[in-house]
């Protein structure tokens, strides 16, 4: 749901219809800890999932790390979309965790594409969040 989320500017008509649905919605997510959940299910995810033999740990990670790359890509261009993003901005551990999965510090053997998937994401999620901070 969240990734199919258009993003809208304070411009749009549609803005001021559900802009409060919206900041709500953003609300209960970030209550929720839902930034920092999938970045743990990118670490680590045989702790933050359920395995059921016929998915890989490193399918999970890779699924979470798209759906990051989406929500920074949407949200970073709407205003209340930030909101969510705020936690990547405001706790630097999360973007450690991160960083230590892509070099593989923990000892685990994924792919190079996963972690070429990661980079690319974490590239993209510092540049937006540089970009969006600093104006």
């Amino acid at each position: 749901m969240i990734i199919c989320i258009t993003p809208l500017s304070r411009t749009s008509p549609l803005f001021s219809i559900c802009a409060k649905n919206r900041l709500d919605f953003f609300d209960k997510l970030n209550e929720m800890n839902f930034i920092s959940k999938l970045i743990d299910v990118i670490t680590s995810p045989a702790t933050s999932c359920y395995m059921d033999g016929t998915i890989k740990p490193e399918q999970h990670s890779c699924c979470a790390a798209q759906v990051l790359h989406e929500l920074v890509e949407k949200l970073s261009v709407e205003d209340t979309g930030v909101y969510l993003l705020l936690p990547l901005a405001t706790t630097p551990m999360l973007i450690e965790n991160l960083v230590h999965c892509i070099v593989n510090k923990s000892g685990r053997d994924y792919s190079l594409t996963h972690s070429l998937l990661l980079t690319h994401s974490l590239t993209y999620l510092l540049t937006h969040l540089y970009q969006r901070w600093t104006k």
